[in-house]
């Protein structure tokens, strides 16, 4: 057993994630120093890690269901078990290499994000911190991750998100610059169906709505990428609108798409479902190009359908079950950029 300190408390965990931990480490800084990491190449993610809490209760939102007295017994052990998988997923995606960028879906606050970003697995890409808490009830937002060594930040808002009846979850917006490239990235979650589909259609159209007047006002001719959970797939009639609508005037591309080998970032029931995109307006530079992109779907992320068939993601709660070796009701989706040298 070995000691290590996440945040403020003292927690124990076992000598083999130690290992495995110094074990990458090492591996990707062999890689950097022999140039198989290419600086030349960010790496972009987004991923809903379902429900990321901490243990204590704050009396301001409805997280008591994540607390030890409440009937998912919401433990410690069982927070940083979370966090250990979360750090699993995020440094498998790209082979040699940490994401530059990652969007995170459903984070209740720093808190979590300062406990996940020490973990022994990412503290060597010493990732900051954007993140702010929001005006949602549950106390969850979206938050992202950068690598400050490859990034620059230009400037950085949080736009509320709503109309005069309801806030919903802000949207991160960060100008960054990357080599000679600079672009916005806009994170955002919208409304789920959670409230009953025709209403929470008209506020995720309300959202979107919002959102694209708020990308339509930057007076640039920059890139901008759009990600997050959208709770909705792209023929639906608020993204069919949004994509007439950003393309008169300048390219609306979606770079996320699903086929029969990656049918969806999550299922219900029979069903998979293209929850997860990543939308890129206007066109990148002469020189910058889209190298890879698509939706991560490897097996131990996945697990059986036992009444449907197939497969499904592998997720933390089934209803109130809790499964220890899951790791979300998503799955990430991902782009990487090329710059010629």
């Amino acid at each position: 057993m070995w000691d290590v300190i996440v945040g403020s408390l003292l927690k124990r965990k076992r000598i083999s994630l130690l290992y495995f931990g110094l074990t990458l480490s090492l591996f990707f800084t062999l890689n950097s120093l022999y140039g198989q990491d290419n600086p030349y190449k960010l790496r972009i993610v987004e991923y809903n890690v379902e429900n990321l809490f901490d243990t204590v209760d704050n009396p301001s939102t409805e997280d008591d269901e994540f607390t030890i007295e409440h009937f998912r017994r919401w433990s410690y052990g069982r927070y940083y078990h979370k966090l250990d998988q979360i750090a699993k997923v995020l440094v498998s995606i790209f082979p040699h290499s940490y994401p530059d960028i990652i969007c995170l879906c459903e984070i209740e606050n720093r808190g979590v994000l300062s406990d996940l970003v020490k973990h022994p697995l990412l503290y060597p890409a010493h990732y900051h911190i954007v993140h702010h808490d929001g005006p949602d009830p549950r106390g969850i937002d979206v938050a992202v991750l950068y690598r400050g060594d490859h990034l620059m930040v230009d400037s950085l808002r949080f736009v509320p998100n709503g109309d005069k009846e309801k806030s919903f979850r802000e949207v991160v917006n960060i100008a960054f610059t990357w080599h000679s490239l600079s672009f916005y990235l806009w994170g955002c979650h919208l409304p789920s169906n959670y409230s009953g589909v025709r209403k929470s259609q008209k506020e995720r159209g309300v959202c979107i709505a919002n959102i694209s007047h708020a990308m339509s006002a930057v007076a640039d001719s920059l890139p901008h990428l759009w990600m997050g959970d959208f709770n909705t797939e792209t023929q639906s009639k608020n993204l069919q609108a949004l994509s007439v609508h950003m393309n008169e005037t300048a390219p609306f591309v979606q770079l996320i798409e699903k086929n029969d080998d990656t049918p969806g970032t999550l299922r219900f029931r029979e069903f998979w479902f293209l929850y997860d995109m990543i939308f890129l307006w206007k066109k990148l530079p002469q020189g910058v190009s889209i190298v890879d992109k698509g939706i991560y779907f490897p097996s131990f992320l996945l697990q059986k359908e036992e009444k449907y068939g197939g497969v499904k993601p592998y997720r933390t709660f089934v209803g109130y079950k809790y499964q220890r070796d899951g790791f979300s009701d998503h799955l990430p989706v991902y782009v990487v950029l090329e710059q010629k040298y």
